[in-house]
């Protein structure tokens, strides 16, 4: 299962060179740089797109447990956690 997300708020940033990090331009309000309908693959294990209420560089960026964007990570990594396959070790595994 593939689960992907979204920010629902418009980044406000500098413009950076990818291959330098360096600040190329001034400050900017950006539209979102990933929206709903980037975030989807189209794969067929894919489950829609989960909207976070951050903009791009603080969607993953959690103050604590209790952080109103924290919920919608914690229980899509339950969910795929919970729907993994349960496997069963009767030999420890040696690896070469």
């Amino acid at each position: 299962m593939i689960r992907t997300f979204y920010e629902t708020q418009k980044y406000l940033g500098f413009l950076v060179c990818s291959d330098t990090h360096k600040v190329v331009g001034p400050r900017l309000t950006s539209p979102k740089i990933v929206d709903k309908d980037s975030a989807c693959m189209n794969l067929p294990n894919e489950k829609p797109p989960t909207p976070i209420s951050a903009d791009h560089k603080t969607m993953c960026k959690f103050s604590d447990a209790e952080s109103q964007k924290f919920r919608p990570v914690w229980m899509a990594i339950k969910e795929l956690v919970d729907s993994s396959p349960r496997v069963s070790v009767s030999q420890p595994l040696i690896c070469a």
